[in-house]
Formats: C-alpha cells, structure tokens, sequence
C-alpha cells in the first residue's frame, strides 16, 4: 500500500513534535508534510511533489490565519477536494461554525496532553484512512 500524505499546518514547533510522535507507531503508512505558516502553505503548493490525502489545518497562527488557509484551499478548483480538519485550541462556538461553512470536513480541539494527541492520531487513522477510505492521489 502507499502512503497517505498528510500535511499539517501548525506554527508550534513543539506541537509539531507531539503530533510527529503520535503518528511515528504507524509511520510505514503516512508521510508526513510539516509547513509552519499560511504564507508558507500557500507558497508551497506548486511545489509538492503529491497533492496531500488530508491536511490538518491550524486556525491560530501570526499573519494569515488557518480560516483563510482553508478559503484559499476551497475556493480553488486544483485543491478544493482535499479533506481539511480544523485542529486547533479554539473551543468557540463562532470559530467552529465559520470552519464548517469554509467547507472543513472535521474540527478537533487540541487536547493538552500527549495522550490526548495520540488519541487523536489513531482516531484520525482509523476514520479517515479506514472508515471514509480517502484514496491516495496519484500527481
């Protein structure tokens, strides 16, 4: 089987690590694309060698937010089918209604601990290379 690429939008170094850790026990089956800003997700797109399976988006980072990562990603016809979770600290209930209608396909609240987060990594495993089936893309 290929692996999933999963790209993951977060500008915390030490959540990278936490979530890096988390997918490791499994890492036969996912590569994982590290990107730490908007700005730098927007400019790397012509250069990723595979569209993404999924991405995980953050909301809160400096300069472009991961709101208007996901309109970017939606509003465009080449990138607008790729499934985007929203994982972030927000617990805000206008926060959770705006990623929804951007079109994310799920929104996780980061968990503060690192149990929580592989937790999280094996739900994210489980449903959406298991249940939903996202099939790998070929560029």
């Amino acid at each position: 089987m290929k692996p999933y690429n999963l790209l993951i939008v977060e500008d915390d170094l030490d959540d990278q690590l936490l979530l890096k850790l988390a997918f490791a026990d499994d890492s036969i089956n996912y590569k994982l694309l590290f990107v730490s800003s908007v700005d730098e997700f927007i400019e790397s797109i012509p250069l990723w060698p595979v569209t993404p399976d999924l991405i995980l988006l953050d909301i809160n980072m400096p300069i472009l937010n991961g709101f208007e990562a996901l309109t970017f990603l939606k509003s465009s016809t080449i990138y607008r089918q790729i499934p985007v979770i929203m994982l972030t600290t927000s617990e805000v209930d206008a926060d959770i209604d705006r990623a929804y209608e951007l079109g994310a396909s799920g929104y996780i609240t980061k968990p503060d601990t690192h149990i929580g987060l592989l937790k999280i990594a094996e739900h994210i495993r489980l449903f959406w290379f298991g249940v939903a089936k996202i099939p790998t893309r070929l560029v």
